[in-house]
């Protein structure tokens, strides 16, 4: 895998050159992405002794992202507490599946009624942040802004997924509010907002982890599918 960055369009278009071209649905997609994010949160856990994370859904796939890496952390003997921003009927399609995975695994989810309902982690070991992703188009509603002060004053370590929520992944701004990361985990492309504008001061460390995108979709002048196979210009 290629370390190449991206804007946020382009990220969309190879991801639907994945499921149109490869046929990689977008349910593995997501799955390989919550294993290697909960591959890389449990390097962490394991290194300092820890145990006990929570980690914070958004109703998009960013969130299906962390219900899926929460499944990998519990299987794996850690405490987690998921907390979800949205009722199920919010949910995106894919996130809607990882959380009724959960929800059969007995595991403790909650919905957020009140962001300062948060402050019920700040006994934790470290926080996922799994609200946005790199969605954001426009300023943030007043929820998620209330949800990313809350995130921020538990002054613990931060796993952005992808990018840290409130952050723009193509500019690098911060309109109002952003997750303060100590970690970064992009998925298959860096994108281009981590590194201009706010990016480096809100993203702390960055580890590009592979999610299973095809070697073709790293070349340079990659072009549309030509009998199903993607080719250069």
């Amino acid at each position: 895998m290629k370390r190449i960055i991206l804007p946020v369009a382009e990220v969309y278009r190879r991801e639907q050159a994945a499921t149109e071209v490869f046929g990689i649905p977008l349910l593995v997609l997501m799955e390989n992405a919550g294993r290697e994010a909960a591959r890389v949160v449990n390097y962490w856990l394991r290194r300092e002794k820890k145990k006990r994370v929570g980690i914070v859904c958004g109703r998009g796939n960013n969130g299906g992202d962390g219900l899926v890496a929460a499944r990998y952390l519990i299987n794996s003997g850690y405490q987690v507490k998921v907390a979800l921003a949205g009722g199920e009927n919010v949910l995106t399609e894919l996130s809607f599946t990882n959380y009724k995975i959960l929800s059969k695994m007995k595991s403790e989810v909650s919905f957020l009624d009140d962001a300062t309902e948060l402050r019920e982690m700040r006994d934790f070991d470290a926080v996922v942040d799994a609200l946005l992703g790199i969605g954001l188009r426009g300023p943030l509603k007043d929820r998620e802004e209330k949800i990313i002060e809350e995130i921020n004053r538990l002054e613990k370590p931060v796993f952005s997924l992808d990018v840290p929520s409130g952050l723009d992944a193509d500019t690098g701004m911060v309109q109002t509010k952003a997750v303060q990361a100590y970690l970064t985990i992009c998925f298959g492309f860096l994108k281009q907002g981590l590194f201009i504008g706010s990016g480096p001061k809100y993203t702390g460390r960055i580890k590009l982890v592979d999610i299973g995108f095809p070697w073709q979709l790293y070349q340079p002048g990659w072009s549309k599918e030509k009998n199903g196979v993607l080719g250069e210009n």
